[in-house]
């Protein structure tokens, strides 16, 4: 008999987090991180461009629209990895959409998360661990050719990341570009705008405090939005479910 699992988990560390549920099912959503899914049970189908396709296992990579079809009481894991990372960017690939992955690959790998799921915690180097070794196991099986980014625009988002409230001008001065050059540059590169980069770091900031707030407004403020609605709908748009669906 298969045993009772905790229906959410969550974790975060530096380069990304994992995350898993129960029963998901989604809206059309997309959002600028590397996503790995995987199925601990039965297959999840995923609709893209117009079709619907069923996977055990997958790559999905930034900007790509996407939504969740589950089965009743299936769980599913959501390994998130920032794209500009050392790690992230080892599997971008912005040339590709979905990349299926044979779950068989990473049986121990599913085995762990089976475990931490029923774990108490959320330790930030069982996540760092986890996520190099799952990223470096993939490489060594998949053939994916990393997309390249130009070295001020690697080193504007790391800036961005250190602090999101530079703007675009002091950024783009810092790695020595105009600020129309430093725009164009910055959308070609990663498919996105300085603007929608800065959401998706106050994003980040705002869910990585749902681990220490029960309060959703002070998880909003975490993150510097305005107010809960505001993140609501982000998230809503980001991850096509609502916050408390993710947290309950």
């Amino acid at each position: 008999m298969k045993r009772k699992l905790n229906e959410n988990k969550i974790a975060f560390s530096e380069i990304g987090g994992i995350y898993i549920g129960k029963d998901l099912q989604t809206d059309f959503h997309k959002h600028y991180a590397v996503m790995i899914v995987f199925s601990l049970d039965k297959p999840f189908k995923l609709a893209c461009e117009n079709q619907t396709k069923s996977f055990d296992a997958c790559i999905i990579q930034p900007n790509v629209i996407r939504k969740f079809i589950s089965d009743k009481n299936s769980d599913r894991a959501f390994i998130y990895i920032e794209p500009y990372t050392e790690l992230g960017l080892k599997l971008l690939d912005l040339q590709k959409g979905i990349i299926p992955l044979n779950s068989a690959d990473f049986k121990p790998f599913l085995e762990t998360l089976q475990t931490w799921q029923n774990k108490t915690g959320n330790e930030e180097s069982f996540t760092t661990n986890f996520l190099n070794k799952l990223v470096n196991q993939i490489i060594t099986i998949e053939k994916i050719t990393p997309s390249s980014l130009d070295d001020r625009i690697l080193k504007g988002i790391k800036e961005v990341n250190q602090d999101e409230t530079k703007n675009q001008k002091q950024i783009a001065g810092s790695v020595g570009l105009s600020v129309s050059r430093f725009a164009f540059l910055f959308k070609k590169s990663t498919g996105i705008t300085f603007k929608q980069y800065v959401l998706h770091t106050k994003l980040v900031k705002s869910v990585k405090s749902i681990l220490f707030e029960d309060n959703l407004t002070q998880v909003a403020h975490q993150g510097g939005f305005a107010d809960q609605a505001h993140f609501t709908r982000t998230y809503l748009k980001t991850f096509g479910i609502l916050p408390s669906r993710s947290v309950k």
